[in-house]
This record gives structure tokens, C-alpha cells and sequence, in this order.
């Protein structure tokens, strides 16, 4: 048979859309789709995902509810305060009510942070470019201790991430508590009195990486290690 000759300008075939292909492909495997055991994974995917978004967003609002019935609350009560008071009085009591809610704000953003911390682009850049200085530090795997609560945990952990992608000796971080006077960054030190040149070369580094860290006694160190690395609440 003769070879067809080439047709000049007639444009390329489009390119089959993505759904085509996949109704193709369902269709192709329709048989293995609707087997009992795969219809039930499916729909167990998706009221696992469901129930993690309805969750998720039934928390926040619970938060967002409470706050606003909190404030309704606390304003309800001075308005009827302020009811006959004197300019002094009606001053005062706005200034409490300012100090209350500033207290009470505080409370909150530990456990529900709007602005949860994370590595800035600095802070890993610099991690990246100075890091084998740091790991000469840490001699042995460092302990990492994360307060249970707020971002602390994922922060923690993001640290211990980019500490590991620059070849630096870190466990996984343990949940612990922190008391109310502990917060941000903080390095624990088996002798708080007499850091070791390790211990006090960490928290320089710590510092110049823009951490601003503080310094704590650690209450349990283990054998043959002389500081550690905690991360409280912001």
C-alpha cells in the first residue's frame, strides 16, 4: 500500500483531559474496584478524613466561642459595675478590665497560639551554613524535651528536622512539663553553676542563630551528658 502523503496545517490531537484517563483507568479496573475488602478501605479513608476535618474545625470554633463568651462575659459585668460610678471609678475598673483581658489572652495564646512558631529562612540558612560547627558541640546525641501543649511539640519537632538535615546528633523530642516562669527556647544544664565549654559554646550558638534561648537547671540529666535542649511555650 502507497504511503499516505503528510496533510500540511492541520493542528496536533489535543491532549486527553486528566478525567478521561482516569474514568479509563477506573473502568480498566472496575473489577478489583468493587471487590468488598477495597470498598471498604474507601470508605473508611473517607469518614477517617470526614471525622478529622469535622474535628478539626469543631475544635476552633469551640475555642473561637469560647473567647468571645469569656470577653461577652467579663464586659457584661463592668458595664453593670460602671452603672452610678464616678469618672476615678469608671477608670479604674476599664483599666482592670484591660489587665484582665490582656491576663486572660496570655492564658489562651499558650494553649492556642495564633502565630505559631517555626524556623524563619534566616535560621535554617544560617543552621545550613555553620552547622558542622555545632555538631563538633554535641558529642553525643542531644536530648530534646518538648512541653505537651500549644506549638510547642511541632516546633520542637521542626528544630529537630533541620538539625538533622545538617548532620546534627538529635533524639526525638520527649513530652514534659514546663512551669509558668519557663518559656521559649531554653537549654537545660546538669551543673548550672559550672557549665561545661560545650554547654556555654550551645547557647552562644543558639543565640547567634537567633533562638534567645535561656538557661535552666536540668532536674534528671543522664549520665555523661551535660545539657539539653527544651522548648516551652512561647
Amino acid at each position: 500500500m502507497a504511503e499516505q502523503p503528510e496533510l500540511p496545517g492541520l493542528p496536533d490531537a489535543p491532549e486527553t483531559p486528566e478525567w478521561v484517563k482516569i474514568m479509563r483507568w477506573l473502568h480498566a479496573h472496575r473489577e478489583a474496584l468493587m471487590r468488598p475488602q477495597v470498598i471498604l478501605v474507601v470508605l473508611i479513608a473517607l469518614a477517617a478524613g470526614y471525622w478529622f476535618g469535622s474535628s478539626r474545625s469543631a475544635e476552633q470554633l469551640a475555642v473561637r466561642d469560647d473567647r468571645i463568651s469569656f470577653l461577652n462575659d467579663q464586659i457584661s459585668a463592668y458595664r453593670g459595675r460602671l452603672q452610678g460610678a464616678t469618672p476615678d471609678q469608671a477608670a479604674k475598673e476599664i483599666r482592670e478590665l484591660r489587665e484582665n483581658l490582656a491576663d486572660a489572652n496570655r492564658k489562651l495564646q499558650r494553649f492556642f497560639p495564633d502565630n505559631p512558631r517555626h524556623l524563619t529562612a534566616d535560621q535554617k540558612k544560617f543552621l545550613h551554613d555553620t552547622g558542622e560547627g555545632l555538631s563538633m558541640l554535641i558529642t553525643k546525641q542531644l536530648p530534646v524535651f518538648s512541653w505537651s501543649i500549644g506549638d510547642s511539640p511541632r516546633y520542637a519537632l521542626e528544630l529537630v528536622e533541620e538539625f538533622r538535615k545538617n548532620q546534627i546528633n538529635v533524639g526525638d523530642p520527649s513530652l514534659t512539663a514546663c512551669q509558668d516562669t519557663e518559656r521559649g527556647v531554653l537549654v537545660g544544664l546538669a551543673d548550672a553553676n559550672h557549665p561545661s565549654a560545650d554547654a556555654l559554646g550551645f547557647i552562644r550558638y543558639l543565640e547567634d542563630m537567633g533562638l534567645k534561648p535561656s538557661k535552666t537547671t536540668w532536674a534528671k540529666p543522664y549520665a555523661g551528658y551535660e545539657f539539653d535542649l527544651f522548648i516551652c511555650g512561647g
